[in-house]
């Protein structure tokens, strides 16, 4: 999945057919390593201090 600026987590979350964070958390860190919210600061262009 790729998580365009502006775009909403929820709405991605849906569309991949999650029903809830907690899971899509859980499944994106067992394969990425980290959580989504850790992961998508360290990507380029990522705002510094942005929580």
């Amino acid at each position: 999945m790729t998580v365009r600026p502006g775009a909403s987590p929820a709405g991605g979350r849906r569309r991949l057919g999650y029903a809830d964070q907690g899971h899509l958390t859980r499944d994106f860190t067992a394969v990425v390593g980290e959580p989504p919210a850790c992961y998508a600061r360290a990507q380029p262009g990522a705002a510094a201090g942005q929580e």
